[in-house]
């Protein structure tokens, strides 16, 4: 899935070049960015993918193991879609953290798993869900 996110966006970008009418000037000035931008997406495509290991509780408890990432609070604001888990928790001392997870990444059980958990910690830090827990 990574590998296909990244086609698709040199593809956008090509054809946002192949079917713009730009002057031969507009041409020389906007090929560096042009290469650039390839060879920023070509380096991401070829990077392997980091091995991580997260230990994640039923109330949103995030410990990650052998990672730089810090430990912390998994937030209700984390997103669930088809194409992965757009993770947002609080580390320790209370900064925000963000990560991308590709669904392709995970194996299907544990993308599963880290959903339920999202849309639980989701469900659980909605206004009058005391009650519930």
């Amino acid at each position: 899935m990574r590998r296909f996110v990244y086609l698709a966006q040199s593809l956008f970008i090509l054809l946002i070049f192949l079917l713009q009418p730009f002057y031969a000037l507009w041409w020389m000035l906007l090929w560096p960015w042009l290469f650039f931008c390839f060879y920023q997406l070509l380096r991401q495509w070829q990077e392997p993918v980091k091995a991580r290991l997260l230990f994640l509780g039923e109330k949103g408890e995030m410990q990650w193991w052998q990672d730089e990432l810090p430990a912390g609070q998994l937030l209700a604001d984390s997103l669930v879609s088809q194409l992965g888990i757009w993770l947002r928790w609080q580390d320790t001392e209370q900064r925000p953290q963000q990560l991308w997870l590709y669904r392709d990444n995970l194996s299907e059980e544990h993308f599963r798993s880290l959903a339920r958990v999202c849309q639980t910690v989701k469900w659980q830090q909605q206004p009058g869900s005391a009650n519930r827990s």
